[in-house]
């Protein structure tokens, strides 16, 4: 896991695209499973189970459960709310 977790957002025609959330210092060229925990949200985990990233892919939708799902996954991992602000509705 990172020290601090980042996001990355992609925009398209100025309108942001997808997002992404990486946990991960290490990552390998593939994710060895992608799971959708809610509609548009997916988590990518490495083999041991490791969480490498979470996908946003309507940044500005994601809501409060959309969060709290994911943070259930990342079994205490703290990513500020501020850092998530950009993806979540208002």
């Amino acid at each position: 896991m990172l020290k601090h977790p980042y996001l990355e957002i992609t925009y398209r025609k100025g309108k942001p695209f997808a997002g992404y959330l990486y946990l991960s210092e290490t990552r390998p060229p593939e994710p060895c499973r992608t799971e959708e925990v809610r509609p548009g949200v997916l988590v990518d985990t490495a083999s041991d189970g490791e969480v490498l990233g979470v996908e946003f892919l309507s940044p500005g939708a994601v809501t409060t459960d959309d969060i709290e799902a994911i943070s259930r996954r990342l079994h205490g991992v703290q990513v500020p709310a501020e850092d998530l602000s950009p993806v979540m509705a208002h």
